[in-house]
């Protein structure tokens, strides 16, 4: 991508994005956040008791502040990678949690 490609979206994406929870992001947020959101996903689908209720935070420390968008991309690569592999250790029974 451009680093123009990497700019805030805005309008008239805002009210799409997010439900229209969410103003004036940027890829580089939609990345970060999908990293932080994948990770808490799998963790707790593995460590939850069923019909346990999720809490809306994640591990915001997960790929922040990264220098770069080189650097963010290769964060969320890791985590992606990680999570590949703890949701093939998951037991049939954690995937029939409600």
């Amino acid at each position: 991508m451009s680093e123009k490609d990497w700019d805030r979206i805005s309008q008239p994406w805002d009210s799409f994005l997010f439900n229209g929870l969410a103003v004036n992001v940027s890829v580089s947020t939609i990345i970060y956040h999908l990293a932080m959101l994948e990770r808490y996903i799998i963790d707790a689908v593995g460590s939850m008791e069923n019909c346990a209720v999720l809490s809306d935070e994640g591990d915001i420390a997960l790929c922040e502040r990264k220098g770069d968008h080189q650097e963010l991309l290769s964060c969320y690569q890791t985590v992606h990678e990680e999570n590949l592999g703890k949701l093939l250790a998951l037991e049939k029974s954690d995937l029939e949690k409600n």
